[in-house]
Parts: C-alpha cells; structure tokens; sequence
C-alpha cells in the first residue's frame, strides 16, 4: 500500500474518525483506526462497536490496500509533522511515514480482525445543517433521564417521518423540537 497525502488533509481526517475511539477498549484493534487506499481515496474508520465514523479524503494512491494502525500514535505524528506532503508506504505490517526530513516507522495490525462496518440501506432521506442539528438536539437533552435503570429514556429520540421531531422525555419531563425539513422515502 502507497500513497501521498496534504498532511491538513489526513490531520483533519484522522481527528474526525478518532471521535469514535474508545479510550479504554478491551480489544486491542478497536484502538486504530482502519485505513482504506483505493481509486485515489484514503478512507479513514474509527469504531467502539457502537459508534463508527467513516472519512474519505483524497489522496494519490499508488498502491491500494488498508491496514490497521495505532490511532493515538497515528495522530500524535501526523500533527506534529511540517505543513507539507506525507508519504505513507505499508510492506507487510509495517508503515513508514515520510515528510519533509522527518520519518517513522510504525508496526500496524491486519486489516482482517478489525470488526466489519455494516450497510445501512437507505429508506429515509433528509439534508439538515449541523448547526440544526446540534442546536434541536441542545433543545430536548436536557429532558433525557440521567438513570441507567429506565434505558429507554436515556436519548433523544428522532422521528423522519413527517419533517423531522426530535424528543426526550426522563419520566417528569418532556421536550420536543420540530423541524419542517422535507424527508423523502425511498422505494
């Protein structure tokens, strides 16, 4: 696996994907991120099982393939590299990392016991702005129940069938916030 990549570029791609790294894993895996070279994309995951995050960035890939590597490490090198283009080479489990005058040499894992992504299929659709989105979930998180014991009250619930509502309620109190977002269903 070969490819070159704006070191801003992978920077800001690896912290996005390390958002859904849990610090304390019980599997060693879960703690690197899965890097996928392909058509002149480098795809970068990050999981815990329960959250996953996908980046693509672009990237010239000379060589395809994907490989696991230490997302902790990863990062902490990347960001402290010069503004510049970095050079990644993976032979077998190793990686090598050139940019400017600066290079490491970093042992991954297989891509193989890394846990599958899965495929959600498509039924409902809707275009909102993170701002809207951060902003309705402000509006009904303060309602969700802070008890383990009543886990259904735990999140704010997001409804997409007509426009979009997001609800929470803890058992006293419920919020509701409603959006006249068009959402189309697919067929």
């Amino acid at each position: 696996m070969k490819f070159n990549i704006s070191k801003k570029e992978l920077s800001k791609h690896i912290s996005i994907a390390q958002k859904a790294i849990s610090s304390r894993s019980a599997m060693q895996i879960l703690e690197g991120l899965l890097l996928v070279a392909e058509n002149n994309t480098l795809t970068i995951i990050g999981t815990d099982t329960d959250l996953t995050i996908i980046t693509s960035a672009s990237a010239i890939v000379e060589e395809e393939g994907k490989i696991v590597v230490n997302s902790r490490l990863f990062g902490d090198i990347i960001r402290k590299l010069d503004d510049s283009d970095i050079k990644i080479r993976i032979e077998k489990h190793n990686m090598n990392i050139i940019c400017n005058k600066s290079e490491f040499n970093i042992t991954c894992q297989s891509p193989d016991e890394y846990p599958m992504v899965t495929n959600f299929e498509e039924k409902n659709s809707f275009k909102i702005s993170s701002e809207e989105l951060k902003e309705a979930i402000r509006k009904t998180s303060f309602a969700v129940s802070q008890e383990d014991t009543r886990k259904m009250f735990t999140g704010v619930y997001m409804d997409c069938t007509k426009g979009i509502n997001f609800v929470a309620l803890d058992g006293f109190r419920m919020s509701l916030v409603k959006l006249n977002k068009e959402t189309k269903e697919s067929k």
